[in-house]
Protein backbone atom coordinates (compact mmCIF):
# COMPACT_ATOMS: atom_id res chain seq x y z
CA UNK A 1 0.00 0.00 0.00
CA UNK A 2 1.33 3.38 -0.88
CA UNK A 3 -0.25 5.52 1.61
CA UNK A 4 1.03 6.25 4.97
CA UNK A 5 -0.89 4.33 7.46
CA UNK A 6 -0.53 4.15 10.93
CA UNK A 7 1.07 0.69 12.30
CA UNK A 8 -2.23 -0.51 13.77
CA UNK A 9 -4.34 -0.52 10.64
CA UNK A 10 -1.74 -1.84 8.89
CA UNK A 11 -1.33 -4.76 11.01
CA UNK A 12 -5.37 -5.09 11.09
CA UNK A 13 -5.08 -4.89 6.94
CA UNK A 14 -2.24 -7.54 6.97
CA UNK A 15 -4.53 -9.76 8.79
CA UNK A 16 -7.25 -9.24 6.65
CA UNK A 17 -5.09 -9.84 3.95
CA UNK A 18 -4.02 -13.09 5.21
CA UNK A 19 -7.89 -14.16 5.91
CA UNK A 20 -9.12 -13.88 2.30
CA UNK A 21 -5.53 -15.04 0.59
CA UNK A 22 -8.08 -15.38 -2.48
CA UNK A 23 -9.13 -11.79 -3.51
CA UNK A 24 -7.34 -10.38 -6.01
CA UNK A 25 -5.12 -7.46 -6.92
CA UNK A 26 -8.28 -5.69 -7.97
CA UNK A 27 -10.77 -6.78 -5.62
CA UNK A 28 -7.78 -5.35 -3.13
CA UNK A 29 -7.80 -1.91 -4.87
CA UNK A 30 -11.55 -1.74 -4.43
CA UNK A 31 -11.32 -2.54 -0.50
CA UNK A 32 -8.53 0.53 -1.01
CA UNK A 33 -10.56 2.72 -2.30
CA UNK A 34 -14.04 1.67 0.34
CA UNK A 35 -11.76 2.58 2.66
CA UNK A 36 -9.61 5.69 1.81
CA UNK A 37 -12.88 7.67 0.36
CA UNK A 38 -12.40 11.10 0.09
CA UNK A 39 -8.72 10.47 0.94
CA UNK A 40 -9.72 9.98 4.68
CA UNK A 41 -8.89 7.06 6.24
CA UNK A 42 -11.62 5.60 8.19
CA UNK A 43 -10.88 4.34 12.34
CA UNK A 44 -8.96 0.85 12.14
CA UNK A 45 -12.05 -0.38 13.82
CA UNK A 46 -14.78 -0.11 11.33
CA UNK A 47 -15.80 -3.62 9.71
CA UNK A 48 -13.18 -5.75 11.94
CA UNK A 49 -14.52 -8.14 15.09
CA UNK A 50 -11.82 -9.06 16.98
CA UNK A 51 -13.86 -12.02 17.96
CA UNK A 52 -13.33 -14.14 14.64
CA UNK A 53 -10.23 -16.50 15.24
CA UNK A 54 -8.12 -16.32 12.48
CA UNK A 55 -9.18 -19.45 9.89
CA UNK A 56 -7.18 -22.38 10.76
CA UNK A 57 -5.93 -24.43 7.55
CA UNK A 58 -6.70 -27.63 8.27
CA UNK A 59 -5.31 -30.93 6.92
CA UNK A 60 -8.11 -32.70 5.03
CA UNK A 61 -9.68 -35.84 6.77
CA UNK A 62 -11.00 -39.24 4.79
CA UNK A 63 -13.88 -40.66 5.83
CA UNK A 64 -15.83 -43.52 4.78
CA UNK A 65 -19.14 -42.55 5.77
CA UNK A 66 -20.98 -42.73 2.44
CA UNK A 67 -18.63 -45.94 0.62
CA UNK A 68 -20.65 -48.19 -1.20
CA UNK A 69 -18.89 -51.47 -1.91
CA UNK A 70 -21.45 -52.71 -4.29
CA UNK A 71 -20.15 -49.56 -6.41
CA UNK A 72 -16.77 -50.48 -6.15
CA UNK A 73 -15.20 -52.23 -9.28
CA UNK A 74 -11.85 -54.47 -7.86
CA UNK A 75 -10.95 -56.05 -11.27
CA UNK A 76 -7.58 -55.90 -12.19
CA UNK A 77 -6.78 -55.03 -8.74
CA UNK A 78 -2.68 -55.97 -8.62
CA UNK A 79 -0.17 -54.62 -5.95
CA UNK A 80 0.75 -51.88 -8.09
CA UNK A 81 -2.58 -50.17 -8.29
CA UNK A 82 -3.09 -50.64 -4.41
CA UNK A 83 0.37 -48.87 -3.77
CA UNK A 84 -0.73 -45.89 -6.05
CA UNK A 85 -4.57 -46.05 -3.93
CA UNK A 86 -2.47 -45.90 -1.03
CA UNK A 87 -0.47 -42.80 -2.26
CA UNK A 88 -3.10 -40.95 -3.12
CA UNK A 89 -5.18 -41.42 -0.23
CA UNK A 90 -1.96 -40.77 1.94
CA UNK A 91 -1.33 -37.57 -0.18
CA UNK A 92 -4.82 -36.47 0.38
CA UNK A 93 -4.54 -36.56 4.40
CA UNK A 94 -1.58 -34.62 4.02
CA UNK A 95 -2.76 -31.90 1.94
CA UNK A 96 -4.66 -28.20 3.94
CA UNK A 97 -8.04 -27.61 2.91
CA UNK A 98 -6.06 -24.48 1.14
CA UNK A 99 -3.54 -26.39 -1.12
CA UNK A 100 -6.16 -28.76 -2.71
CA UNK A 101 -7.20 -26.52 -5.45
CA UNK A 102 -3.92 -25.93 -6.91
CA UNK A 103 -3.20 -30.07 -5.93
CA UNK A 104 -3.95 -31.06 -8.38
CA UNK A 105 -5.63 -34.18 -6.52
CA UNK A 106 -9.26 -33.63 -8.11
CA UNK A 107 -9.32 -34.74 -11.39
CA UNK A 108 -13.04 -33.33 -12.10
CA UNK A 109 -15.96 -32.44 -10.71
CA UNK A 110 -18.73 -34.93 -12.41
CA UNK A 111 -21.68 -32.45 -11.89
CA UNK A 112 -21.39 -31.65 -15.50
CA UNK A 113 -20.91 -35.34 -16.01
CA UNK A 114 -24.72 -36.38 -14.20
CA UNK A 115 -25.63 -36.56 -17.90
CA UNK A 116 -24.19 -39.96 -18.46
CA UNK A 117 -25.85 -42.89 -16.89
CA UNK A 118 -22.50 -44.63 -15.69
CA UNK A 119 -22.43 -42.05 -12.94
CA UNK A 120 -26.08 -42.11 -12.07
CA UNK A 121 -25.69 -45.10 -9.33
CA UNK A 122 -22.27 -42.99 -7.37
CA UNK A 123 -24.55 -39.23 -7.87
CA UNK A 124 -27.61 -41.30 -6.12
CA UNK A 125 -25.14 -42.34 -2.88
CA UNK A 126 -24.41 -38.75 -2.16
CA UNK A 127 -26.57 -35.93 -0.68
CA UNK A 128 -27.90 -33.60 -2.87
CA UNK A 129 -26.27 -30.51 -2.58
CA UNK A 130 -22.61 -32.67 -2.51
CA UNK A 131 -20.67 -32.10 -5.57
CA UNK A 132 -18.76 -35.48 -6.49
CA UNK A 133 -15.64 -35.39 -7.74
CA UNK A 134 -12.85 -37.78 -9.73
CA UNK A 135 -9.61 -38.50 -8.82
CA UNK A 136 -7.20 -40.47 -11.29
CA UNK A 137 -5.48 -43.90 -10.58
CA UNK A 138 -3.06 -45.50 -12.87
CA UNK A 139 -4.88 -47.29 -16.07
CA UNK A 140 -7.81 -45.83 -15.71
CA UNK A 141 -9.01 -46.31 -11.87
CA UNK A 142 -10.57 -43.82 -10.19
CA UNK A 143 -12.05 -42.50 -6.89
CA UNK A 144 -14.98 -41.12 -6.23
CA UNK A 145 -15.63 -38.53 -3.43
CA UNK A 146 -16.78 -35.61 -2.24
CA UNK A 147 -15.64 -33.03 0.09
CA UNK A 148 -17.08 -30.86 3.11
CA UNK A 149 -15.11 -28.52 4.94
CA UNK A 150 -12.20 -30.36 5.47
CA UNK A 151 -13.55 -33.78 5.23
CA UNK A 152 -13.42 -35.96 1.90
CA UNK A 153 -16.10 -38.60 1.68
CA UNK A 154 -15.05 -42.01 -0.38
CA UNK A 155 -18.13 -43.19 -2.42
CA UNK A 156 -16.31 -45.76 -4.55
CA UNK A 157 -13.07 -46.98 -5.66
CA UNK A 158 -12.31 -48.03 -8.96
CA UNK A 159 -9.68 -50.20 -10.55
CA UNK A 160 -11.03 -49.63 -14.43
CA UNK A 161 -12.70 -46.21 -15.81
CA UNK A 162 -16.64 -46.99 -15.99
CA UNK A 163 -17.81 -47.02 -19.64
CA UNK A 164 -19.60 -43.92 -20.51
CA UNK A 165 -21.88 -44.04 -22.99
Amino acid sequence: MNRNLNQRWQKKYKRLKNKLPHLSNGQWSKIESIVYQKDQLLPATVGINENIEEPVDRKLILKFDYFCEEECNWNKLDLTKINALFRILKRISSTTVRELPNSGIIRKDLKEESKYKSYESLLSKVPPDASLKEIELPDGGRVFCFISEENVFIVSIETIHRHVD
